[in-house]
């Protein structure tokens, strides 16, 4: 399988892909003060290793994408990120839909491009529960 940077081409998956149209169970995402919502898709989860990837070139993409006109990105829940303990950086994110972290890889595609990001093959996984603080 390609990777998602460069060139353009499908994810890993692992597990059930994410449900799509209004048919599925839902999705609820609480915090602590009992707000939620529904979501009428399966949210995702999405693992990214960055083999040699430093803490550095990590933080000067990510403050690119959050000062871009378009953050956050639709469908955009939550996102983790820390040394992988080989070297290289895991990026974890929380997205409504696989549909919605393709759209995002594709407004990012020129930050990551800039900022040297390395061809990466991203691993999504359905979430069956997604709870925030």
């Amino acid at each position: 399988m390609e990777p998602i940077l460069p060139p353009r081409s499908p994810v890993a998956r692992s597990g059930p892909v994410a449900v799509r149209g209004g048919g599925g169970a839902g999705l609820l995402i609480g915090t602590l003060s009992r707000h939620a919502y529904r979501s009428s898709t399966m949210a995702v989860i999405i693992t990214v290793e960055i083999p040699g990837r430093t803490q550095a070139e990590y933080e000067a993409t990510h403050a690119q994408l959050i000062d871009a006109e378009w953050w956050p990105p639709q469908g955009f829940i939550a996102h983790a990120a820390g040394p992988d303990g080989t070297g290289g950086w895991r990026v974890v994110d929380f997205w409504d839909s696989e549909d919605d972290f393709l759209a995002f890889v594709e407004k990012a595609r020129p930050i990551f491009e800039r900022t040297g990001m390395p061809p990466v093959l991203p691993k999504v996984q359905e979430a069956v529960n997604v709870i925030l603080k």
